[in-house]
């Protein structure tokens, strides 16, 4: 069994709507990822969730970097949303790496430390292949 909680979402091109922050829990409120078939909810089938909120709970840390030309770091110009569009997601040793664009600007990173991610999918559509 796969450990990763995101092992069954695609996220690539996901937009970030809100963001809210309460105590050790962040909530992003997203549109448009991918469920795939082998997701206990997709009844074998593929879905675009079309509207879902990513939950972390245990969060200790959040980083929000902005990478400018040669791969250097600079300070965030909007932290409170470091991301509006997702172009890939993993969680890897406690840690929910996003990078992507904002305002249609690359390079953004958006790094949570967190003991616990989940999703509740708000509304899907199925996706014919």
């Amino acid at each position: 069994m796969n450990q990763d909680p995101f092992y069954c979402y695609d996220f690539h091109d996901a937009r970030v709507i809100c963001v809210v922050r309460k105590e050790d829990i962040i909530e992003i409120a997203f549109e448009n990822a991918g469920l795939n078939k082998e997701h206990s909810q997709a009844s074998g089938k593929y879905w675009d969730i079309t509207k879902g909120v990513l939950l972390l709970h245990g969060v200790t840390d959040e980083e929000a970097i902005f990478w400018s030309g040669n791969q250097v770091s600079e300070t965030h110009p909007a932290p409170q949303i470091p991301i509006d569009l997702i172009m890939k997601a993993e969680y890897v040793n406690g840690v929910l790496r996003m990078e992507g664009f904002l305002k249609d600007v690359p390079w953004y990173t958006w790094n949570i430390k967190t003991n616990n991610c989940s999703v509740n999918i708000l509304e899907k559509i199925e996706v014919n292949n």
